[in-house]
């Protein structure tokens, strides 16, 4: 899991997280998603990676649909809904 947060000039705010089949889909896709930004000037607003990545427990539904896809991007209020139903459990 990668807990990710949106920069503006007005401050940072926690935008959600990402889910991760394993370390090598986790590099995968944020190389992909930093390969799209522009080099020559910062955005007003723009995403980033909060935090190193960590282990978390997931749903047998959420774990399916992590063996397809890889990575998967979850806004913060679906990280919420998914942490409160126990779908998704940071693991300590």
């Amino acid at each position: 899991m990668q807990l990710w947060e949106q920069s503006s000039l007005a401050g940072n705010i926690s935008c959600g997280c990402s889910i991760h089949y394993d370390l090598s889909s986790h590099s995968e896709f944020i190389s992909n998603l930093y390969s799209l930004r522009k080099d020559i000037s910062v955005e007003e607003k723009y995403d980033r990676v909060v935090s190193p990545p960590f282990e978390c427990f997931i749903s047998d539904e959420l774990y399916q649909n992590l063996i397809v896809e890889k990575s998967i991007r979850l806004s913060e209020v679906e990280k919420s809904n998914l942490a409160k139903f126990q779908d998704l459990i940071i693991k300590l």
